[in-house]
């Protein structure tokens, strides 16, 4: 255990925890147990249990397992990884890796939330190996991530929902989320909770979607509607239809110029090739030539599947930082999504 322990908190009533050990309240092992509603959270495998809820029907989260076991080459691959990392140093205003060892340089307690299989963990590791770092994650890939993170010592796994999030507030001086809070119930209570473990002078660094073209809103919606309630093997399958339609776009290497373009559907004036027309303003059929057909998949899986996958404007960034009183030092629009770094005043 490390020093984030006497911060842990319950997620159902927010009272502290005792660590203990044995064969008390038919635990064998080490649990957790909440000093007010005593709620039992069991630690297994070195990491804690903390949903608040059992989260076994909950679509979204088994979507996410699905996927990261699906491709398990995702985001540990060289090429993939490299490919990622690209991504989010852009995003984020960090540009390259010496960038994000300054930006972490100060930082000591830092939390990513929803972090999946580890990469960014790993990345932060390597560039600050004093901070104590914490990943939270709800769904069953925090195992996956336990085995591939096994040689960090700096990295804490927990298995819980930033929903109810299991730590006392003003914990740590960093909390970032990279393509999750949209998936959640709702991006902006999610970015509240996110805000509330945030030490004043603190560092919030967030990617959400953006809202995109009407047509490209309108035809992925429906899309959704349909992918989204089927089981995820069907879904999976089904969307291998729409990365193939992305893949023979790119390939045609087509490029138009339009001197007008219509600006009340998003089409901008100037130079398209025909894929990135129609991947921005009219279906999300993403290709990279870089990554395999089954990483390009399951990036439209990760669109299409998921029940939620909420669009966000800059301006609603915007107004939330002010109300949370978070000064944005960056502030990034992508037709993709939007990344924003504030600090805690």
């Amino acid at each position: 255990m490390t020093q984030i322990d006497e911060r842990l908190r319950c997620p159902r009533c927010r009272f502290s925890l005792t660590p203990h050990s044995g064969e008390e309240l038919s635990h064998t092992g080490e649990y957790l147990l909440c000093e007010g509603c005593r709620t039992s959270y069991p630690v297994v495998n070195g990491i804690p249990r903390m949903l608040p809820e059992p989260k076994g029907n909950d679509q979204t989260i088994e979507s996410f397992g699905y996927q990261w076991t699906k491709v398990p080459s995702w985001n540990t691959s060289e090429k993939n990884a490299g490919v990622i990392d690209d991504w989010v140093l852009r995003w984020f205003g960090w540009n390259d890796f010496e960038g994000l060892k300054t930006a972490l340089a100060e930082r000591r307690f830092i939390l990513d939330v929803g972090s999946g299989l580890g990469h960014e963990l790993d990345n932060f590791s390597r560039v600050n190996p004093e901070a104590v770092l914490v990943g939270l994650e709800p769904s069953k890939t925090i195992d996956i991530a336990s085995s591939l993170l096994r040689r960090r010592e700096n990295i804490l796994l927990i298995e819980g929902d930033i929903m109810s999030p299991p730590f006392a507030e003003d914990t740590f001086d960093m909390v970032f989320s990279k393509g999750v809070l949209h998936h959640t119930p709702d991006t902006r209570k999610a970015f509240c909770n996110c805000a509330s473990l945030l030490r004043r002078g603190g560092e919030i660094a967030v990617y959400v979607y953006n809202k995109k073209a009407p047509l490209r809103e309108f035809t992925d919606d429906y899309l959704r509607n349909s992918i989204t309630c089927m089981p995820a093997g069907a879904a999976w399958e089904t969307c291998k239809g729409i990365t193939e339609l992305g893949e023979k776009l790119s390939k045609l290497s087509a490029e138009i110029e339009l001197e007008r373009g219509i600006p009340l559907l998003g089409i901008k004036p100037g130079k398209h090739t025909l894929q990135r027309l129609m991947y921005y303003t009219m279906m999300k059929m993403f290709w990279n030539e870089a990554l395999s057909f089954e990483e390009n998949n399951l990036v439209n899986f990760d669109w299409y599947h998921p029940y939620y996958a909420w669009r966000h404007t800059p301006g609603e960034i915007k107004e939330w930082c002010h109300e949370l009183g978070l000064h944005i030092v960056w502030l990034n629009e992508e037709p993709s999504g939007i990344a924003v770094r504030a600090v805690k005043k």
